[in-house]
């Protein structure tokens, strides 16, 4: 194995040391990288590039856990948006099934798109995300707030500290776009490159790589708290399953329909996962044929996201 490898890091408590090794069985002699973890723990996206099965360049792909919170996931996948000549690419799932990734094919170098997962577990053909975050430079490894509401992103085109920085949009609901890139600023941004963004799951620890001065060479990880004013809305991340009350079988592939039109389905296990926000009530309700229709309106409580 050579050039980039997805790495796991693993720490017993905190402030202890981190043990790495290579993740899962996704490596190989080509370039991996820009992976994405969804909340939910069962599904990965990834970059490989210069694959002999590639559609040119890098493409994505995506690998599901075998069992929930298993180490052993299933064989890869292309997903369906990759085109000839895509650049690293970035996904990022939002609890609407939004994707992000990032390719050569709009505003000039890396754009950011967005895709749409349908009804059929298809992907929509990529949308620029258009010159609010877009420039005729490069963006590149976009992240989603859990709420779906904040963007982050790292770009050469916009105005910067000095090299690549780390910048955010927010949705405008009204124009159904995100508003023009703000630069994070001192201490994330500097006179070095900086990208790779990522939130912890309570939206209040941020990571990125760096090259700036004092790191082991090349681009260092770093971390650091991000501001309350900075982070998205809270949620909590919600957990269930659909069993058959007299059994114990789980109820596989059965639709839970949110009230905004959003609508869930469950696992193998019967497990459904929600992200819904804080101090909220969350109706839920599941029909099938073979069962009485089952209603229950649920208190989402405030959670840190931090414990199960």
């Amino acid at each position: 194995m050579r050039d980039e490898d997805l790495i796991l890091g693993r720490r017993n408590k905190q402030g202890e040391g981190w043990t790495t090794n290579r993740f899962s069985n996704f490596n190989t002699l080509q370039p991996e990288g820009m992976c994405t973890l969804v909340r939910d723990g069962e599904r990965i996206f990834f970059t490989l590039c210069h694959e002999q099965t590639s559609q040119g360049g890098c493409d994505l792909y995506a690998g599901c856990s075998s069992t929930v919170r298993s180490s052993k996931w299933n064989p890869c996948r292309t997903t369906s948006t990759n085109k000839a000549g895509e650049p690293t690419g970035h996904l990022v799932r939002r609890p609407a099934a939004l994707l992000r990734q990032h390719s050569a094919r709009g505003l000039g170098g890396s754009d950011i798109y967005q895709c749409t997962k349908q009804a059929d577990g298809t992907w929509s053909e990529p949308k620029n995300l258009g010159d609010g975050v877009n420039t005729p430079q490069d963006e590149e490894g976009p992240f989603l707030s859990n709420d779906g509401r904040t963007l982050y992103f790292a770009s050469t085109g916009h105005y910067s500290l000095g090299d690549q920085d780390i910048f955010m949009s927010y949705w405008d609901p009204l124009n159904a776009r995100f508003t023009q890139a703000i630069n994070l600023g001192p201490p994330v941004n500097g006179p070095h490159r900086e990208l790779g963004f990522h939130l912890s799951s309570d939206g209040r620890l941020g990571y990125f790589a760096s090259n700036r001065p004092g790191g082991k060479g090349g681009l260092d990880i770093y971390r650091f708290e991000l501001s309350s004013k900075l982070a998205g809305r809270e949620v909590t991340y919600l957990s269930g399953y659909v069993t058959d009350s007299l059994t114990g079988e789980p109820i596989v592939d059965q639709a839970i329909p949110l009230a905004d039109g959003t609508v869930y389905h469950t696992n193998f296990a019967g497990r459904f996962f929600i992200c819904a926000p804080s101090g909220e009530n969350l109706p839920l309700s599941v029909t099938h044929p073979a069962f009485f229709p089952y209603e229950r309106t649920f208190a989402v409580p405030v959670w840190d996201n931090r414990a199960p």
